[in-house]
């Protein structure tokens, strides 16, 4: 039985093609321009152009089973071997690799497929993922309310938000943040008897993530004036 296709180059990169399953024959005429067959058309995902030329080299073609599965097997292969090398370059969460995947025009089985099998080898870990994001934010002198924010951006589950920072964000470094933050708003605006700059400060730690019952009192030793 044989299986028909189409390939066209990725925008952008030549070098890449993206290969899909075409179900129908198509008109002859549409054939001279690929593109206007897509839209009937099921993207497999992306392969190299030079990896493509062994199975064909034309936009639209054909092939039997067997060479059919091997060129599906080539692009799921060469997917994960784009996901090994973005993992290495640091920690990064399900949510990431999955938009990363999807710019490979993988089917959402696929994706999936992948995601599980860097998860099973231990290589995607959302539990260390959110473990290291904790500590380079604490070092960063980041709010715990910024840290929640940038968990939930990236997609991590509610229980393993709440226990990171429980485990890993404590009430120390909590305080030792606040009290950075206090001593660089007063910086920016050092006007102890300036209303104004008072009111700027307040902004500026709120904005950070603090609530102001957390700076309150601090801050009024340095606006005493101004807070009255």
């Amino acid at each position: 039985m044989m299986s028909r296709f189409l390939a066209i180059s990725k925008k952008g990169k030549n070098y890449l093609k993206i290969v899909y399953s075409l179900v129908d024959d198509p008109p002859t005429d549409l054939e001279e321009d690929p593109e206007l067959l897509k839209d009937n058309a099921t993207p497999l995902g992306a392969i190299p152009a030079k990896k493509l030329k062994l199975y064909n080299s034309k936009s639209v073609f054909q092939l039997d089973e067997s060479r059919s599965k091997a060129l599906k097997d080539e692009i799921v292969h060469y997917a994960w071997e784009r996901l090994l090398r973005y993992l290495s370059l640091r920690e990064r969460s399900i949510e990431e690799c999955r938009n990363y995947l999807q710019r490979l025009y993988l089917s959402e089985a696929t994706i999936n497929e992948l995601i599980n099998r860097a998860k099973e080898k231990r290589y995607l870990d959302e539990e260390r993922f959110a473990e290291l994001l904790t500590r380079s934010y604490i070092s960063r002198h980041k709010s715990r309310a910024e840290l929640k924010s940038a968990l939930i951006t990236k997609r991590i589950p509610a229980e393993i938000i709440a226990k990171t920072i429980e485990k890993y964000y404590t009430d120390e470094d909590r305080d030792e943040i606040l009290r950075y933050h206090i001593g660089k708003g007063i910086r920016k605006y050092p006007d102890k008897k300036s209303r104004k700059d008072y009111e700027k400060c307040i902004a500026y730690l709120m904005r950070k993530g603090f609530n102001f019952s957390d700076f309150r009192d601090e801050l009024l030793l340095y606006y005493r004036e101004a807070g009255e």
